[in-house]
């Protein structure tokens, strides 16, 4: 009979410590979603307070991916050539390159050989001569500024010869760009003297 007792008063102390042990975790797991409660409190109180300190944050997240979504999609290129040889320019002559190759719009008038920027940005620029008699240096201007020159200067009658540059150029909108003759008596032999722009990056 005391056996018994025994195990039943072991019996009650385990049951007790079970209870106490089911407590204790649940007060923890109780803290511990108090603790998030809280932090999720100071972080909405955070978030609240600087958007009515910031009212126009979020418009301008918009905007900037707006901007930025239609800079991706606008494309300003083209490539120009002679069609046929243009003989006894002099010098500061504007070279009329006017064949299109290609144009993803019109800002090259291939009736003034000029560019017009579009865009406000960094632009590309490659210019190509080969002459048909004698040396040939022409000059790549933005508004009458010299930037680049290109020089074609073959040994003799029937030889083949090339000159090239390439120039990265910011501009302005409006502003234009055009290529001149820089030596005189020159003589251009079409399909290879060429005139190429494109817009690496849009301000």
């Amino acid at each position: 009979m005391q056996r018994f007792e025994h195990q039943e008063d072991l019996d009650t102390r385990v049951s007790a410590l079970e209870k106490q042990m089911k407590t204790s975790v649940y007060k923890q797991e109780d803290n511990n979603t108090v603790d998030r409660i809280k932090s999720f409190s100071k972080y909405t109180s955070f978030k609240d307070k600087t958007a009515s300190t910031f009212p126009n944050s979020r418009k301008r997240s918009t905007y900037y991916q707006g901007t930025r979504s239609k800079r991706s999609v606008q494309s300003v290129a083209f490539t120009a050539k002679l069609s046929h040889e243009l003989t006894g320019l002099p010098v500061g002559k504007t070279i009329v390159f006017d064949t299109m190759v290609t144009s993803t719009t019109d800002y090259y008038n291939n009736a003034t050989g000029i560019f017009t920027c579009p865009h406000a940005g960094l632009y590309l620029f490659a210019i190509f001569v080969e002459s048909s008699g004698g040396e040939a240096v022409i000059a790549l201007k933005r508004d009458g500024v010299d930037y680049i020159s290109a020089i074609s200067e073959p040994g003799k009658v029937g030889d083949d010869d090339s000159g090239g540059n390439v120039v990265l150029l910011p501009l302005a909108d409006g502003e234009r760009v055009w290529v001149e003759t820089d030596n005189p008596d020159m003589s251009l032999w079409p399909h290879f003297t060429t005139f190429s722009g494109v817009l690496i990056d849009r301000y």
